[in-house]
């Protein structure tokens, strides 16, 4: 036995206050697919019609079940036909059976539109109303209301189907000699919120249930006594003080007779803080009520909202007053039996409080040091560690955080600078999807303050298996960082990868991009406060060159999106960190930052200056011909920087040195000065358009260049141009046949056996890839087992993006000479 219609009653709950934020996310399992919410939704309301007892109508949907229990009241010559079964068994219990409608009401009331708009209304107003008519043939006169039907004993002796029902039908009841108040108060409770339900449709009928709910509310409060006292099953442990509180909310709700203000305000010394929300404890439904009418100028009932939000603080993860303990996968785990029941109720708790906070411009909720925002208690209710969704990073199946955020700041980055020539190629769109794609797993992520998760999946395991995504049976395993095992690398990075995002979507979602920007500012005060390397404690893509370019580079990005200038103080305060590199990729951002803060510098923030020495030190490593060069080329002309996937240092480097060019020539500059070599803007611009064959929509391209086929080797780069590319990228979900064309189960040893060890073409061609490279002489082994070569990133590409976009610029030449003397 369990809550009535537990599990199933969560997933209507977590549908509802889901629907309106649909998002195709990927399943971790099985595909990438949308979550089809309003598809849950309709099924967790059709649930209902399978528990009815009684004679079912015509319009009933689910065949199987037939007419049961047609005689129920009969010992006591009174009707007690129809209700709901509770859970799994045939025995109706009234008190969980009447706090199920309130809670659909609730749920009716609170997001009606959302309801609605799945064209699920009239399917839950008929599922609450077959529970609140059974409550009021159950409420016979003003001091007796029937609270179970069966024994429920005899019923877990026996497993039939309850149109073969035989056990007994045993009637209990509350009357004054044997009172239950919380029974009594909680039936009270759900006629009062399923009258505000039908108000606008059936008066008459809302006002026969506002009417039993007061003479319900009379019997219980003047008949005090706990159930637990009278009660076969489903006992009370809490006491009925909450009940009374909640039962006296909802009539102020449904009637706005003040009497029943007055009786909570004069009672509001019985207002505990709790840490559950459930069929036997009401009292932080009661304070999610009243909190809001506290935030609607009631401001004697600021007792609730205190209680309420210590509520919030005992369920958050990194409150430093959190009770309730998750599971390693994130999910809260309040007690051993049924524990989804306390989930479900407590996660809409937090969804309405969110909700609640939102309307009234409230920006959160402090839990003594650790400060939640609206949107991360939302978050929280509606993921429970959500880790769906984000990149598989390069031809892995593993989601690693960090390079994964470094690639949302890349593409928002191009976004950013190249809105009009990305735009012009008509693939803002496509870009902005792919920015969200990546940002909205960084906020899964992000579960409290002081807390992201970083990883998800066992790269070892990985590594030793070949199989699509979609048939992956390698452990999911979860990495995080937290004030006790920090990564200030990976926190600052995602930091700065929402900070950008934000600036991305601000002209087309402002909710979104102020979510993303608060979300941002609590990323990087855990990355700074609990500063600690990410090498310490990471499983892959560990930091070798510190965390001090990370906080630089989000601290700027914060400072753009926000226009703080404490983020700007922030930078110039601890400018010493910056140094003069000759690399930009997804361990090392201080180049990023440097260009970023050079342009601050042109425009007038003169005390950057050393931030633009820095970026010049930088171009004149990589430029051929300086006196200053670091980096070498291949004989065909490509910067060489790492013998491993060397190209992904290109795209990015490219990236840095066409946005620096275009920030000196805005400045009207006349280039760098590298010791006795001298390169203009454009020379700077050049010789970055030569790492670079540039291809975005369609067949439309300019210049040839090395990425992309003008290279010794004849051949391009990127997967799916030109008439010579790579055909065994390293990647695994384009060397199996797809799950369409190939629905049989792909093993882990089978896809190394079959398809990782092919001499043959990958079956599927991963259009706009772009692999590792050639090496140092300039020479492309195309094998699979090459990763070092072979295998694509998604900030390889991120970087490419940039790339292509600046070139796309209106004043770019086609015949701009690389001459650099």
């Amino acid at each position: 036995m369990g809550q009535f219609g537990v599990a199933v009653l969560g997933v209507l709950l977590w549908s509802v206050l889901s629907i309106h934020n649909v998002l195709a996310i990927e399943n971790e399992k099985l595909s990438s697919q949308a979550f089809d919410y309003g598809g849950a939704l309709s099924k967790a309301i059709l649930f209902f019609e399978g528990q009815r007892s009684g004679k079912l109508n015509a319009r009933q949907r689910v065949k199987w079940r037939g007419d049961s229990a047609l005689s129920d009241g009969k010992p006591d010559n009174v009707n007690l036909v129809g209700g709901y079964y509770d859970a799994g068994d045939n025995v109706k219990f009234g008190w969980p059976m009447a706090f199920t409608v309130s809670l659909l009401s609730w749920a009716a009331i609170e997001y009606k539109t959302e309801i609605s708009s799945a064209n699920q209304l009239r399917y839950l107003r008929r599922d609450i109303r077959w529970g609140a008519d059974f409550i009021l043939k159950a409420h016979t006169s003003p001091t007796t209301l029937y609270t179970q039907v069966g024994d429920g004993n005899s019923d877990h002796q026996c497993w039939e189907r309850p149109e073969d029902m035989d056990t007994p039908r045993a009637l209990y009841k509350i009357t004054p000699d044997s009172p239950g108040t919380e029974a009594a108060a909680d039936a009270a409770a759900a006629l009062s919120a399923a009258s505000i339900v039908f108000k606008p449709i059936n008066s008459n009928y809302s006002l026969r249930l506002l009417n039993q709910s007061k003479s319900l509310f009379e019997f219980a409060d003047k008949y005090r006594g706990s159930y637990k006292d009278s009660c076969p099953f489903y006992c009370s442990f809490s006491g009925y003080q909450d009940e009374l509180l909640w039962a006296a909310t909802w009539l102020y709700k449904a009637s706005g007779d003040n009497k029943y203000l007055t009786y909570v305000t004069s009672n509001q010394g019985w207002s505990q803080a709790v840490s559950e929300f459930s069929w036997d404890n009401k009292f932080a439904g009661a304070q999610t009520l009243l909190a809001k009418e506290f935030y609607g100028g009631q401001k004697d009932l600021s007792k609730f909202k205190t209680d309420i939000e210590s509520f919030v603080c005992a369920l958050m993860p990194g409150s430093s007053s959190v009770q309730i303990k998750t599971t390693p996968g994130g999910l809260l785990y309040i007690r051993d039996s049924s524990n989804l029941q306390y989930v479900t109720s407590s996660s809409m708790v937090l969804f309405l409080y969110s909700k609640t906070l939102s309307a009234a411009h409230m920006d959160g909720v402090r839990c003594g040091s650790v400060h939640f925002y609206a949107s991360q208690i939302k978050a929280f209710a509606k993921s429970q560690v959500n880790l769906v969704g984000g990149y598989y990073d390069a031809g892995d199946n593993v989601k690693f955080g960090w390079p994964m955020a470094f690639t949302v700041s890349l593409l928002s980055w191009a976004a950013i600078e190249y809105q009009t020539e990305i735009s012009s190629a008509n693939q803002l769109r496509y870009l902005r999807s792919e920015i969200r794609w990546g940002a909205d797993f960084i906020l899964q992520a992000h579960t409290s303050p002081t807390t992201l998760y970083t990883q998800v999946g066992d790269g070892n395991s990985d590594h030793q298996c070949w199989e699509r995504p979609e048939d992956m049976d390698t452990p999911r395993t979860l990495y995080k960082i937290t004030p006790d095992s920090p990564g200030t690398e990976a926190a600052a990075e995602a930091a700065a990868a929402l900070s950008a995002a934000s600036i991305v979507f601000k002209p087309v979602d402002s909710n979104y991009s102020s979510r993303l920007l608060s979300q941002s500012e609590s990323l990087f005060e855990f990355a700074d406060k609990y500063r600690g390397s990410y090498k310490d404690s990471c499983p892959f893509y560990c930091s070798f060159s510190g965390y001090q370019d990370e906080l630089l580079w989000a601290a700027t990005w914060l400072y753009k999106a926000s226009g703080d200038n404490k983020y700007l103080t922030y930078v110039t305060s601890n400018q010493g960190w910056s140094q003069a590199v000759s690399e930009f990729s997804w361990d090392n951002k201080f180049a990023g930052a440097q260009t970023l803060l050079a342009k601050e510098f042109y425009g007038g923030q003169k005390d950057l200056s050393k931030f633009k020495t820095d970026i010049e030190s930088f171009v004149c490593a990589l430029m051929p011909g300086s006196s200053s060069v670091q980096i070498k080329t291949t004989p065909g002309g490509l910067l060489y920087i790492r013998d491993s996937s060397n190209l992904q240092y290109v795209t990015s480097s490219s990236m840095v040195l066409f946005l620096y060019s275009k920030t000196l020539s805005a400045a009207h500059m006349g280039g760098v000065q590298c010791g006795s070599v001298h390169f203009s803007a454009s020379q700077i611009r050049a010789f970055a358009k030569s790492q670079v064959y540039i291809v975005f929509f369609f067949f439309s391209f300019f210049q040839v260049d090395y990425i992309l086929g003008n290279n010794p080797m004849k051949m391009s780069y990127m997967a799916g141009f030109g008439s010579k590319y790579p055909l065994q990228v390293h990647h695994r979900g384009a060397s199996i046949p797809s799950i369409k064309a190939h629905p049989a189960k792909v093993g882990c040893n089978d896809g190394h056996s079959i398809y990782y060890s092919s001499s043959k073409p990958n079956p599927n061609t991963h259009v706009g890839a772009i692999v590792g490279g050639p090496d140092s002489n300039d020479q492309f082994k195309d094998l699979r087992s090459d990763y070092s070569h072979s295998e694509p990133t998604t900030y390889m590409n991120a970087a490419f993006v940039g790339s292509v976009a600046a070139l796309l610029a209106p004043n770019e030449s086609k015949s701009e000479s690389l001459s650099l003397q």
